[in-house]
């Protein structure tokens, strides 16, 4: 079993990935709406 401070550490991790996956397709959306 996983402690909680290593579930924790993930999920921290996991929400700056989706953060910047969805800056990255933010601007994908802005860099083809021009």
């Amino acid at each position: 079993m996983p402690s909680t401070d290593n579930l924790n550490f993930i999920l921290h991790h996991m929400q700056h990935l989706s953060m910047d996956f969805r800056r990255e397709v933010e601007d994908s959306c802005l860099f083809l709406a021009k």
